[in-house]
Parts: structure tokens; sequence; C-alpha cells
């Protein structure tokens, strides 16, 4: 079973959205399309119909229709309109309704329209209808057929609830769709970055070791008389330092790995640890002729020791180190609504380049202007995981007018 952490939970809910969203437009196209093919159909259909009642009406004669023994239908009223050679007409009907409502003749024959009739009180009528000729000997005669409102309302009720429905049960089988391709789609991924850091851990283990016997041995001969030349040691020292570099890189690398993972640890007062780093920092700090100002309130919030001092640490120790003498360093927690709190680390330093905010949580990364202040690039990188890992969030940005300011803000668990 493969584990998600909290970056690839959230990186495999914004693909599924997305999956999401392409099934919901595709089906929207879909769907208009398949509208204007049914209301198409629909059409065809509704003139078939019309047609089929109107040449089965043709078999009576006139006196049949307009009698209180004319033929009913479910679907449709019908009207008889005798046209007179003035171009007057009368019309006549086994309907009381049509009768009252009195509608007029007009519209194109053998086509079904939508029309509306307005009765003597104001009241507006809409029907689809379809008129044709009558082939009645005794004069020109046309028979127009009209579709009741309701009738098309139950339809489009129906159509509608059926609609619903099917939009319901397609939304969610696009949902789970969408979570089944991102989870079949990420499931490598996922496997290929535990194995990466799987790699990682067990590199930085492996390399410690030998890294720690080579520089014993520089040690050992730069202790000794057995190097005379000035050159020679020179080069030994420079060795030692590529070494240290490197160790600091696999530990580096092993914290970030570690950070990643849950919240293991004992639990204590998020206050209580902070401001025991910073008692450890402050002596540091002033022999540098730097000033630490501290505003700690006191908070309900426990969280894992050894994570909270290690991302307090690594704030603290950035901001002495890209701090020049007499500059400043703040360090505030405070509480928020909600019972979480908020550490803020600022400082008056070299700051960073404007658009670097994002950037310097990037692992190796490493400001242009740091200049030759030594470093690996490393301990945003492991603060940001440590931070998440304790189900908070990390930022930073410009402290005017100078320096750099970093805020983690936990919320309650």
């Amino acid at each position: 079973m493969i584990r998600f952490d909290k970056e690839t939970k959230r990186r495999f809910g914004i693909f599924s959205l997305i999956n999401v969203a392409v099934l919901l437009v595709a089906y929207g196209a879909l769907f208009i399309c398949f509208g204007f093919y049914v209301s198409d159909s629909g059409d065809r259909a509704a003139e078939k119909l019309a047609r089929e009642y109107a040449e089965e009406l043709q078999g009576y004669s006139y006196a049949e229709l307009v009698s209180d023994s004319a033929p009913e239908s479910p679907y449709y009223l019908y009207a008889i309109y005798t046209v007179r050679g003035d171009g007057e007409y009368e019309l006549s009907t086994p309907s009381d309704f049509l009768r009252e409502l009195n509608p007029f003749i007009g519209g194109e024959t053998d086509k079904v329209q939508i029309q509306t009739f307005t009765a003597d009180d104001g009241t507006s009528y809409e029907f689809a209808t379809y008129t044709t000729r009558l082939d009645d000997p005794s004069g020109e005669r046309y028979l127009k057929l009209f579709v009741p409102d309701r009738i098309a309302d139950e339809t489009l009720a129906d159509i509608g609830g059926g609609s619903i429905a099917f939009v319901c049960v397609f939304v969610v089988l696009a949902v789970v769709l969408a979570l089944v391709m991102g989870y079949i789609q990420m499931r490598p991924i996922v496997a290929s970055y535990s194995e990466q850091k799987a790699f990682v851990n067990d590199m930085s283990h492996e390399i410690r070791t030998p890294l720690a016997i080579i520089r014993g041995n520089l040690d050992n001969v730069l202790a000794s008389d057995a190097v005379t030349d000035d050159a020679a040691r020179e080069d030994l020292q420079a060795c030692l330092k590529e070494i240290d570099y490197m160790t600091d890189i696999s530990s580096g690398l092993l914290n970030i790995v570690r950070a990643g993972n849950k919240s293991a640890g004992k639990d204590g007062s998020v206050s209580d640890t902070v401001a025991s780093v910073v008692d450890m920092y402050a002596d540091l700090a002033n022999m540098d002729n730097k000033a630490l100002i501290a505003c700690i309130d006191s908070t309900q919030l426990s969280l894992d020791r050894d994570k909270v001092k290690q991302l307090t640490s690594i704030l603290l120790d950035n901001a002495v180190k890209y701090t020049r003498e007499g500059d400043r360093i703040s360090v505030r927690l405070k509480n928020t609504t909600g019972g979480g709190c908020v550490l803020t680390v600022a400082d008056t330093g070299i700051g960073i380049p404007k658009g670097d905010e994002e950037k310097i949580f990037d692992r190796f990364y490493r400001a242009s202007n740091v200049g030759d202040i030594q470093g690996t690039g490393l301990g945003l990188s492991i603060a940001k995981a440590t931070a998440e890992s304790l189900g908070g969030t990390i930022r930073a940005r410009q402290n005017a007018p100078s320096g750099l300011e970093i805020t983690v803000e936990f919320a309650r668990r």
C-alpha cells in the first residue's frame, strides 16, 4: 500500500479536480449536442404525430368533427376554420375552451409552430399548433391542432426530472472515475518518489561513515609532523573543508527525508521549546554584536519538541548567519484564534533578491547575494519539510527596509 504525503495528496487532489473538470466539459458538450438532436428529433416527431392525427380526422365529416360525439385525443384540441370569400373566417370546435379563446387562424400550413393567443380577459396562452387544409367540397376549410400547455409542461417535467437524475449520476461517476484515474496515474509517481526518499536516506547513512573515516585520517596526518610543506598542508585543509561540506549535505538530505515523516516524537509546549532555542542563540548573537529580541506568548499548543526545536534552530541559524554586525534579529510567537500560533523570525540582514521568496525553500538554492557566506542551500528546505510535517505552513517575505522575515503558522490539531 502506497502512502501519500501531504504534498502528494495536494497534487493528487488538483489532478483529480482537473480530471473531473475535463469529464464535465466533455459531458456538457455531448449533452448540448444531444439536446439539439433531441430538440430536432422532437420537432420532427411532433410534426409526424400531428400529421397522422390530422389524417385520421380527415376521415370524419365536418358535422361529425364539430358535434358532441367528435373524436377525442388526450394530446390535442382542434378547431375548424371556414374561410369565406370576403377573407373572414368562422371557427367551429367541440372544445368549449377554444370557443371561448377564439384563437385566430394564422400561421403556416403543414408545419408545427409555437403560437400565443390572448383571451378576452387578457390571459395569454401558448400552444404548439399544426394547421392543414381539410379536403371538404363545401368550402375552404382548415383544421388547426393545439397542444395544451399542460401536455408540454408534463413532458418537460418528465424530461427535466430524468435529466437531473442522469446529471447527478454522471457527476458521481465522473468524480469516482477521476479519483480512480488519478490514483492509477499518480501511483507510479508516488512509488518513484518513495524510492528516491529511500535512496537518499540510505545514501546519506552510507556516505557519512567513509567521510568520517577520511576526515579522521586527514586530521591525524595534519596533527603529525609528516607533512612539512605548507602548500601540502593547505591542500589537506581544503580537502577537510570539502569533506565537511559533503557531510553537511548528506546530513541535510537525511534531515529533509526525516522531516517529511509525520510527527512521532514527544510533544511539548511550542512556547517553551521556542524560548529554549532563543536562549541558546542569544549568547551567539551577542558575541557577534547583533541584537536578538524575543517576544514569546505562552501558548497551549503542543507539538513534537524535537521538530519544533529543529525548525526554530534553522531559522535562527540563518538569521545569525546572514546578518552583519549591528543588525537586529527579532523572534515573535503569537497565539491565533482557534488555538493555533504563529512563529516569526525577522532580521535586518542582507535579505534576498526580490522574487526569490518561494525559491529559497528549494533544495540547494542559494540567493545571488550571499557572497562567500558558507552554506549548502538545504536549511530552509528542511525547515519547510519540518513545518509541513507538523501541520503548519511556512512563507517568506522581504523585511523592510532590509532583511528577511520567515513566518510559520501552526493550526490547532
